[in-house]
């Protein structure tokens, strides 16, 4: 695993009318297309996200999505579910959308269990506001036998700006989100990011940097199919 690349998905999803309606609302049947970059701004991998359904409980909506990557060749990595919380007009992110694509080709053949926490994006954010801190735990096995546990853990996260960016999906008006994350495997890596998140759309880009300040990485959003 080279790095890991932040908020590959921060997807809105929710129902209209109801406190959580700040964000973009997505039907069942609609994907979102987010193209993976490495360092040269070559593309390395394809992410599609479909909103499957969603649920509600009082003011707590939750959303299942079907996760499906694959390579620049168009070959299928892994395809998974996820699932997506919103509480009280704030939306909260399973820290399995931060795993890094190529870390899920690397062990495509294994068996792979994870528990971790969520991020949370408030309903209202503000620049320079501090969101909390996550983490999660992978375990990989196989015939029976673990061959590594890597704990990934995001920290630092920060409301930087403002800022419209551009992207091929359009040009959406994004709060700049900063944060470090540290990757335990068999050593320690520490990389830094930026996310731009559009509140009636979720994650819009993000760029990864290494200890130096070199660009390793970038997620872009390529396209909304509604």
């Amino acid at each position: 695993m080279k790095y890991i690349i932040f908020a590959l998905l921060l997807v809105p999803f929710l129902l209209k009318g109801q406190s959580c309606n700040y964000y973009f609302n997505l039907d069942k049947g609609d994907k979102l297309i987010y193209h993976h970059l490495d360092k040269k701004d070559k593309l390395s991998s394809v992410t599609a996200y479909e909103f499957v359904s969603k649920t509600q409980q009082n003011d707590k909506l939750q959303a299942t999505l079907n996760t499906v990557i694959k390579d620049k060749k168009d070959k299928l990595i892994t395809e998974a579910q996820m699932e997506l919380t919103c509480e009280d007009g704030n939306l909260f992110v399973d820290m399995k959308s931060y795993i890094n694509p190529e870390m899920m080709e690397t062990y495509q053949e294994m068996d792979m269990t994870m528990t971790g926490d969520k991020l949370g994006f408030p309903g209202k954010m503000h620049v320079g506001d501090e969101l909390n801190d996550g983490s999660i735990k992978i375990t990989v096995q196989s015939g029976g036998m673990t061959m590594a546990n890597i704990t990934i853990t995001i920290t630092n996260r920060k409301v930087e700006a403002k800022e419209d960016i551009q992207t091929p999906a359009g040009t959406f008006s994004c709060y700049k989100i900063s944060s470090t994350t540290k990757t335990d495997m068999m050593i320690t890596m520490e990389t830094k990011s930026v996310e731009w998140f559009a509140p009636e759309i979720g994650l819009v880009k993000s760029e990864t940097y290494d200890k130096r300040g070199n660009k390793t990485a970038t997620t872009l959003l390529q396209e909304v199919r509604q």
